[in-house]
Parts: C-alpha cells; structure tokens; sequence
C-alpha cells in the first residue's frame, strides 16, 4: 500500500523528533563526561555494537595520555618544574590551561551518539 504523503511527512517528522532527543541526551552525556572529567573522577558509557553491549571507561589515564597527545614536550617540562620546585606555579598553570583541552579531546573521542542512541533504547524499554 502506497503511503499518502500526510503519513510520509509523519514518519519524516518522527524520524526529525528522534535525533533530536538523541542529539540532547548527547549533548547531557558530553556535559556529565566533562564535569566528571575535570573534577578528577571517572565516567563509564555504555552503547550497543550489533548485539553486544559495550562498556568504556574515561578516568584520568585518558585525560594525561590526551594532554600528553596534544602537547607532550610541554606537559613533560611542567611536570619536571613542578617536581623540581622550580617554576611550580608556572608549571601548575600550564597544566591547568591544558586540561579542559585534554579532556575535550578524551570527549570527542568517546562513542557519545552510540551512547544516547543506546540509552534512549533503554529508556523506550522500561516505558
């Protein structure tokens, strides 16, 4: 049976509604990664990969390992500073303005689309 074009537009429409749900509770994911992130903790995502349900983890290792990625020789001269007493400040604030980089890189790395489209299935299920 054909489809009438009211019923195409409401699909079109549905289809329209659902990715943008799944575009906020991305975007809640992100903020929740980032908060989590800079304050020092660790966040776990789940998502679906064909049946399997994956499980990752962020923590600070990946955070480091970013900072290192995005600026190593940096990162390793403010570590040296801070150890040696020397330019602690200098080397602290270096750290500190590296940081919500680090952790935007570890965040856009991060399956978060897979994640929402993951826990909006989730949440359909338990309605």
């Amino acid at each position: 049976m054909k489809q009438t074009p009211a019923q195409h537009q409401r699909e079109i429409d549905e289809a329209d509604e659902l990715d943008r749900a799944i575009t906020r509770e991305q975007a809640d994911i992100e903020d929740e990664m980032r908060e989590e992130l800079l304050a020092g903790a660790y966040i776990e995502i789940r998502y679906r990969r064909g049946v399997a349900v994956n499980k990752e983890i962020f923590d600070q290792d990946n955070v480091i390992d970013a900072m290192i990625d995005l600026d190593s020789e940096g990162f390793n001269e403010a570590v040296m500073m801070i150890a040696a007493g020397k330019g602690r400040s200098e080397g602290e604030a270096f750290l500190e303005a590296l940081l919500p980089r680090a952790v935007e890189q570890v965040i856009g790395l991060a399956k978060t689309r897979e994640a929402a489209e993951y826990m909006m299935e989730q949440e359909d299920k338990a309605a």
